[in-house]
């Protein structure tokens, strides 16, 4: 690893011109290494998944849904319940 820094070295010397001599902002420095604009990083791994809902039923095609009816059968449980509690 010796060699490899001290090759290194000699190029930044020889390229002492075309250093990079203006400052950046926290920001701007934190858009160049892919944070965030507070400087914390993005969560690994892959995407998260939305949440489940009512509307992501997985269904056999062609299987009528009566709305109407899950909403009486709802209904009738919610009257159910509310008699049974005090």
């Amino acid at each position: 690893m010796l060699t490899y820094f001290e090759a290194l070295f000699a190029v930044v010397i020889q390229n002492q011109t075309e250093a990079f001599t203006q400052y950046i902002s926290e920001e701007e420095w934190h858009l160049m290494h892919e944070l965030r604009k507070n400087g914390r990083g993005f969560d690994p791994g892959p995407n998260r998944q939305k949440p489940r809902s009512v509307f992501d039923l997985d269904l056999v095609p062609g299987e009528p849904i009566d709305f109407k009816e899950l909403e009486m059968q709802w209904f009738e449980e919610q009257i159910r319940r509310q008699k049974k509690e005090p």
